[in-house]
């Protein structure tokens, strides 16, 4: 019976509850032991060996600990995410959760807890071993690098991590002896072809044969995104407009809109046509076939080979009667006789990146054991445990994979990678796209050509819709960390000189940028000035009636800023409102506790724009010189250029720049300096020209004090150059003042000394150019980057 997706939903939904029901249940049966702490880990990993190798480190760390008890939960992955919510929203969660790509937009941000502070310390587990002074995060294979591990967005650390994987071909070995005569796997691309057309021979003399390579709708895109991206390095390679050696699928899709490329280019329809001659040798169908039925044709032996992730090496193992082999699926280089000219390889199987995300859970009653576990199951003793046990390949430095055939599928990142795949892109209407397009590809009559015109007909609008949904996603994410960034500033008296820890502003100037691709893209008109009929608020308008009235205390003010600090701002308002009456400073931060409040909540409050509105213009009143007025003008700023249905940028600009000269040196000042220079380059509150808005935006460089105000206005001017295509010279001098700060993020810091290297090759600096690839080099020694970046200066 074929299901509609509402019922598909409500199915998947009535799973959930199921589940989490006899989770619930059984948790509740669980007996407290005495002077025993209990932690829960869940995860979604139903692959054969994996709950083994968890019980496996849970018997050690017990061993170890005998006062923590560890309680392993496994769900499907398809009622995982809704089980999940359903718990931290109930506040019933796991004390360590498995991310699921499925979970909302703000999930991490929250309900789980960064370790940011606690992966700067040693691992005291790794203690005996050559990692025992390391930081925690360096001992993971990727430092912790991957998006889950460090997430750029909000510039913390997040996640460990248990494995990496890849994606080889598994063979049948004593089939591909009968048809070749070797066992031997193809050594390049025209010895996979000629292997080809070898097995349909002998298929004519066999009928059990029916395909060189089993396959499927689910089988086809790990091999697919592979073989597309290698092909289309160079393409990569050209629309790196900011020189940093990685283009983000949304970069990918930009330039897409921005007509840098399209896949009538030489090198996409090369990668067309090498997904094409794949398809051909795949079983017949095989998009209308699913996952088990590739398993079973190659199984059964109907297909030589099978494309298959390392997270399923073990279970090949065990399904099949036959001796394996495993290899890495050989796309042409530059010597092919018949793709090399628009080839550019060797190609990396990615950057290097570990999985098995496992994180925090911010409201964990059992904070410090949960950590605890967390530190052992990604120790050298810990992770070999699961390695050894699972098959899985390790995420540890110095754990070795103990199974011969799972080393088969370590993963080779000495390539060129540029971090995208076109298969994903923007999201999942472009996705959509690509992928709902196959049979224009992979069909009897399909091909190249129709498949390029087919997606090129749909995929702008896709990839615009997409793009326009993270627009909105990081305008909410940008408002509510605006607000929890106060709160960790009021929490230390609103005395502290340290920078307020608001996201990244490079970060979003780039959503401007998107933007302004996107406007273009649709021919539209830049936003308009705030609608007629709204009046702006004058200082001293009518506060809105608190819940229930009281005088200001400490108690409840540190209350309502915790919860703000933890993204709660349903929990901080009546807090707030409720001792906001009065005149006194614990009043005004109360008030000012309440407009925080109410910017950062999602759910529709009737005027609730307004209301905060109203109470930051009478705490910004003129005249006003400490922190709380300059907090008040930073906010007010924030509602004009993103709260409103129709974003006033003018108005924006002109309360940040009298926030700035009103408390110059308030940290509030120094974190509109790089939001003033945003509003500059990409609105109409700045000049029309780009070279007029990046003069605008370098004015400001006198007003920026602190070291990481000066750094981010460096840094929004260098990508506004790369933006607006001035000469790539002209941002060098922004990069190199901006590292010379000393303050930029891990991950900030890894992308400006590559763009430092690389203009200063172009520059003719080759000195310098090479002075910083090698710093490059020595702090970040496992980049996916560093392949590309040695070809480019000519390093061995």
């Amino acid at each position: 019976m074929r299901l509609s997706g509402k019922m598909a939903g409500l199915l998947v939904l009535g799973g959930a509850y199921a589940l989490a029901t006899a989770i619930v249940m059984r948790r509740t049966a669980e007996k407290p032991e005495r002077g025993r702490v209990t932690i829960h880990v869940s995860h979604w990993q139903l692959e054969r060996g994996v709950r083994q190798g968890f019980e496996a480190m849970i018997r050690r760390y017990e061993e170890i600990n005998p006062r923590v008890r560890v309680v392993q939960i496994v769900a499907p992955d398809n009622l995982y995410p809704g089980w999940v919510m359903a718990q931290v929203v109930g506040g019933d969660a796991p004390d360590i959760i498995e991310y699921n790509k499925d979970f909302s937009g703000y999930v991490v941000q929250q309900y789980f807890a960064p370790i940011s502070e606690e992966v700067a310390k040693p691992n005291p587990y790794n203690r005996g071993t050559p990692l025992e002074k390391v930081p925690w995060r360096d001992t993971l294979l990727d430092s912790m690098s991957s998006e889950d591990g460090f997430n750029r967005r909000l510039n913390q650390y997040y996640a460990v991590t248990l494995s990496q994987h890849s994606m080889r071909i598994v063979y049948n070995r004593p089939l591909l002896r009968a048809i070749t005569g070797s066992d031997d796997p193809p050594g390049d691309y025209q010895a996979l072809l000629a292997l080809y057309a070898k097995t349909w021979s002998y298929a004519r003399g066999h009928p059990g044969i029916i395909a060189p390579i089993a396959n499927s709708q689910d089988t086809v895109i790990g091999v697919a995104d592979y073989i597309f991206t290698s092909a289309i390095s160079r393409i990569y390679a050209r629309i790196d407009r900011r020189h940093a050696f990685r283009t983000s699928n949304n970069e990918l899709g930009l330039a897409y809109l921005r007509g840098d490329w399209s896949l009538r280019d030489p090198e996409a329809m090369t990668g067309l046509l090498l997904l094409r001659e794949f398809g051909q040798n795949s079983v017949p169908g095989f998009l209308q076939l699913t996952r088990d039925s590739a398993v079973t044709d190659f199984v059964s032996g109907r297909s030589v080979m099978i494309a298959a992730p390392s997270w399923e090496a073990t279970s090949f193992k065990d399904l099949c009667n036959f001796e394996l082999g495993v290899f890495r699926y050989p796309v042409p280089l530059q010597g092919d006789p018949v793709y090399g000219k628009n080839m550019l390889g060797p190609y990396s199987d990615g950057r290097l990146i570990t999985w098995m995300t496992m994180y925090l859970n911010r409201n964990s009653p059992h904070r410090a054991e949960a950590l605890d576990f967390m530190r052992f199951i990604t120790s050298r003793e810990g992770d070999q445990i699961f390695s050894d046990v699972s098959g899985w390949l390790p995420a540890t430095a110095g754990v070795r994979a103990s199974d011969a055939f799972s080393r088969k599928f370590m993963p080779i990142y000495d390539g060129y990678f540029w971090d995208s795949d076109f298969f994903t892109l923007t999201g999942e209407d472009a996705r959509q796209v690509v992928r709902g397009s196959y049979h224009l590809l992979f069909g009897p009559a399909g091909s190249p050509q129709k498949y390029a015109a087919g997606v090129d007909r749909d995929i702008r609008p896709a990839i615009i819709s997409d793009l326009l949904r993270d627009l909105r996603l990081e305008v909410q994410s940008v408002n509510r960390q605006d607000s929890a960034a106060a709160a960790v500033h009021l929490l230390a008296d609103g005395a502290g000189t340290a920078p307020l820890p608001l996201l990244p502003a490079r970060l979003e100037g780039r959503t401007y940028q998107m933007a302004d691709i996107i406007r273009k893209a649709q021919s539209s008109r830049e936003p308009g000035p705030r609608p007629a009929g709204v009046p702006k608020p004058e200082p001293g308008s009518a506060r809105p009636s608190p819940a229930a009235p009281g005088p200001a205390s400490a108690e409840g003010l540190i209350s309502g800023w915790r919860a703000l600090a933890n993204y709660q701002p349903d929990q901080a308002l009546p807090s707030f409102e409720s001792l906001a009456t009065g005149d006194g400073q614990g009043a005004r931060l109360a008030r000012f506790g309440s407009a925080l409040s109410l910017l950062a909540k999602e759910s529709a409050i009737p005027g609730r724009v307004e209301r905060a509105r109203t109470i930051l213009s009478a705490l910004a009143v003129e005249g006003q010189s400490d922190d709380l007025a300059a907090g008040a003008l930073f906010f007010l700023a924030r509602i004009y250029e993103n709260h409103l249905d129709r974003t006033n940028p003018a108005e924006a600009a002109r309360l940040f720049g009298r926030l700035i000269e009103e408390h110059a040196s308030s940290v509030w000042a120094q974190a509109a300096v790089p939001r003033l220079a945003i509003l500059l380059l990409y609105t109409p509150a700045g000049p029309v020209s780009p070279p007029a808005r990046v003069a605008a935006a370098a004015g400001l460089l006198g007003r920026a004090r602190q070291p990481l105000a000066i750094a981010e206005l460096h840094l929004v001017i260098a990508d506004a150059i790369f933006h607006y295509r001035l000469p790539d010279a002209q941002a060098l001098p922004h990069l190199l003042a901006a590292e010379k700060t000393g303050t930029l993020d891990i991950s900030t810091r890894a992308d400006v000394l590559a763009q430092i290297a690389e203009l200063s090759r172009l520059t003719g600096n080759q000195g310098q150019a090479q002075r910083y690839f090698r710093t490059f080099l020595s702090e970040y020694p496992h980049d996916f980057r560093r392949y590309a970046i040695s070809q480019s200066l000519g390093f061995p």
